[in-house]
């Protein structure tokens, strides 16, 4: 009796101790002021519609980042600072279509434009009468050594390797918002740079203006950045056709049947060319590209000669609540088109639920089932023009980012293409596939990635950046004279006919 007696007490006593930590916990929750309400209700709602949150940040981390947060917001008061909180949580999670999408208006701004060259940083964009400035190696900013100062705005920067988080730094740099954010402004709010150039050193400050005219690096030759979605030009006597793949977006159509009609009927009249002047060489350039809708890149591939099979990207897939309201859904309508898709029986499950699409071995499907699903069908395309059956060759660099880094990928994996340039500004395995959320409180708009796809290669990962075949450095003295050192490399390598010949799966 008095044993019984003793695991009643027991069992009260650990019922009363569950009960107060339950109590401490809601009434934690109730008591948060609206910044901690809104980054826990953000840092839930990864947690349950992103397929793997802990993948770049492990568990115990995310969750002890998570309560360091939430103990430094409680005596917030300021919004923006609230959102520098954010991104910087976000830039730990490695992935760059998760976080908060919200911009600040700025109306004023530090005229200038920084690049990453030889293991320094450069000023390659001023306004017009600093222009002899374009071209000095920085020394030092605000005081702070040039590397410590950028490597500190980059924690502003949600991406997924140091070629992005390089790329974006030089934007964040340009609002003293930002400066202000992370302690790196100075009293008088001027930008304090010590730069060096010919051997020279020197101050130089900048005041914070509305607009200005600017003066910025670019290429001399026929690669110069267009402000187009995408153009190309036959080079006959180089035996090229060159194709500046800008966004893989296509222009405004008025068919509302087929929203890719544009892009299309430019790439009938491209390859249409291409074969009457019995061209060897499409060079591709996507070292201004940061990606859009993938179906462009697989419908450009269906004008192309391909292999009687290729290796496809696999995805995983999480299933929540976000994701049937986003894409206004319910549970029986997506195990539907599961079941379809994966030719297997969907059986019921509980939310959040990822889907893993991974097979033993490298996933291949048919070269007419795969350009069937793009274009409608191989015959249309046979139709419409001859397939290219020569060299493919693509240009990447730091800004090459999300869907034009899988097209790379899928070029590079399957023995399609030949990589030149730098490594791109993304993971040739990724996560996307956005899905969009309000904060209640703040009313910041974010997104979250619910979906991870899988290179076709997969044995190649992991790797932070898909890395060309012929892999250039980028010198000093060639881009600031407007030289483009990669370009010129691929076409006298094709000249001599010494272009490499693509890495077979």
């Amino acid at each position: 009796m008095k044993i019984q007696l003793c695991w009643w007490l027991v069992i009260v006593f650990l019922f009363i101790g569950i009960l107060n930590a339950t109590t401490e916990s809601i009434s934690a929750e109730l008591s948060y002021n609206i910044f901690q309400q809104d980054f826990d209700f953000f840092q839930k709602t990864l947690r349950e519609s992103h397929p793997n949150i802990y993948a770049n940040l492990p568990e115990p981390e995310f969750n002890k980042q998570v309560n360091l947060i939430i103990e430094e917001l409680a005596t917030e008061t300021d919004t923006l600072h609230f959102l520098a909180k954010l991104k910087q949580f976000s830039h730990l999670l490695g992935d760059a279509h998760t976080g908060p999408f919200y911009y600040q208006k700025e109306t004023l701004f530090y005229p200038i434009a920084v690049c990453w060259l030889n293991d320094s940083w450069y000023i390659n964009g001023t306004m017009k009468e600093l222009a002899d400035n374009i071209g000095s190696k920085i020394v030092s900013i605000n005081g702070k050594d040039a590397e410590e100062f950028m490597s500190t705005l980059m924690t502003l920067c949600g991406g997924e390797n140091i070629y992005w988080f390089r790329e974006c730094a030089g934007d964040v740099m340009r609002y003293s918002s930002n400066l202000k954010l992370l302690d790196l402004a100075v009293e008088d709010n001027d930008l304090h740079l010590v730069v060096e150039k010919e051997g020279q050193k020197k101050e130089l400050i900048l005041k914070e203006v509305e607009n200005c005219n600017w003066s910025i690096v670019s290429f001399s030759d026929l690669t110069q950045y267009k402000m187009v979605n995408y153009w190309g030009k036959a080079l006959t006597a180089d035996d090229i056709y060159y194709l500046q793949f800008n966004h893989f977006s296509d222009t405004k159509s008025d068919n509302s049947k087929d929203e890719f009609s544009n892009w299309k009927s430019f790439l009938v009249q491209t390859f249409s060319t291409i074969d009457s002047l019995k061209l060897h060489n499409l060079v591709i350039d996507l070292r201004n590209n940061f990606g859009g809708n993938s179906l462009m890149g697989d419908i450009l591939l269906s004008y192309c000669k391909l292999p009687d099979s290729l290796a496809t990207f696999t995805c995983d897939l999480c299933i929540s609540e976000l994701m049937f309201k986003d894409y206004d859904m319910d549970l029986e309508d997506i195990k539907k088109i599961l079941s379809e898709e994966l030719n297997r029986e969907i059986e019921d499950f509980i939310l959040p639920y990822v889907i893993k699409d991974m097979d033993n071995g490298v996933k291949k499907v048919s070269t007419e089932e795969y350009c069937n699903q793009q274009i409608g069908s191989l015959k249309e395309t046979n139709m419409l023009t001859p397939l290219f059956d020569g060299k493919i060759i693509i240009l990447t660099g730091n800004k090459t980012f999300s869907s034009a880094v899988m097209f790379a990928t899928m070029c590079q994996d399957n023995g399609l293409a030949t990589i030149y340039g730098t490594p791109t500004g993304g993971k040739p395995s990724c996560f996307g596939d956005i899905l969009s959320f309000t904060l209640p409180y703040t009313a910041i708009p974010c997104g979250v990635s619910h979906k991870y796809f899988r290179r076709p290669d997969y044995t190649r990962d992991p790797s932070d950046s898909l890395y060309p075949d012929v892999w250039l450095e980028i010198k000093a003295e060639d881009y600031f004279s407007g030289k483009d050192s990669v370009w010129e490399k691929v076409r006298e390598d094709i000249k001599n006919n010494t272009v490499p010949e693509p890495r077979k799966l």
